[in-house]
């Protein structure tokens, strides 16, 4: 069974800033893998329906430290939004 620790303590509200790395100051994402166990690049997606990672993420992510996990994660949850 999947682990159920949420991705993300908050998403970016409607109008909510960004700091300098073009990051949103209130989103904290954790390196948390976003997987629910129903991957599509088997399929042949290049970027899974069910996480949104790329094919390469999925596979590079056990070689990500926190920071590049992160930066994953981040970049799901502002495309989540």
């Amino acid at each position: 069974m999947p682990d159920s620790t949420p991705l993300f303590n908050s998403l970016p509200q409607a109008g909510e800033k960004t700091n300098e790395k073009g990051n949103f100051d209130s989103l904290q994402v954790t390196a948390e893998s976003p997987c629910v166990g129903h991957c599509t690049t088997v399929l042949g997606d290049d970027v899974c329906r069910s996480c949104l990672r790329t094919f390469e993420e999925i596979t590079h992510w056990v070689k990500m430290n926190d920071e590049e996990r992160c930066a994953v994660n981040q970049r799901i949850a502002i495309l989540a939004n």
